[in-house]
């Protein structure tokens, strides 16, 4: 009778630990206080279709101890269309500024209007962002396709 007890508590907690959330399932914060970054800067404030944009983002980490992080820049086209640039996987060292460089292939038939970004920091063992940023307008492409209407991007 002990030992049908024994097993029946041990089946019970290895159920119990397989519906555990993983580390990955915990929620983590949005705005980091260890991180500071600033707004998306491109290199010209006007593009044509077809050119390349030269997104700048600079990031300090606040803390004594090394970050390892993934950039994501998420850019809004006037029509609603996302399109996402990713960084490979940076060592933001402990009290450090640093900066990365995406470049952005405007397509030969973008819409004209301004364009968005969005910054992300990703643990790159973890799918949630540990940062991420409200959208600025980074800059204008001119002589792109006409759209009916125009999405609406509120900047904070």
């Amino acid at each position: 009778m002990i030992r049908f007890r024994c097993s029946l508590l041990i089946a019970a907690l290895f159920i119990v630990a397989l519906n555990a959330p993983s580390f990955a399932d915990l929620p983590v914060p949005l705005k980091s206080p260890n991180v500071q970054v600033s707004s998306p800067k491109a290199d010209k404030k006007i593009y044509a279709p077809g050119e390349a944009a030269n997104v700048e983002v600079k990031f300090k980490n606040k803390s004594e101890f090394d970050i390892e992080a993934i950039i994501i820049l998420d850019v809004i086209l006037p029509d609603g269309n996302t399109q996402r640039l990713r960084s490979d996987i940076r060592l933001i060292l402990g009290r450090a500024t640093e900066k990365t460089q995406l470049l952005y292939q405007i397509p030969s038939d973008a819409p004209s209007g301004h364009y968005f970004a969005r910054v992300f920091l990703r643990n790159p063992y973890v799918r949630e962002p540990f940062y991420s940023d409200d959208a600025v307008k980074v800059f204008e492409v001119k002589g792109g396709r006409k759209i009916d209407t125009a999405v609406v991007v509120k900047e904070k």
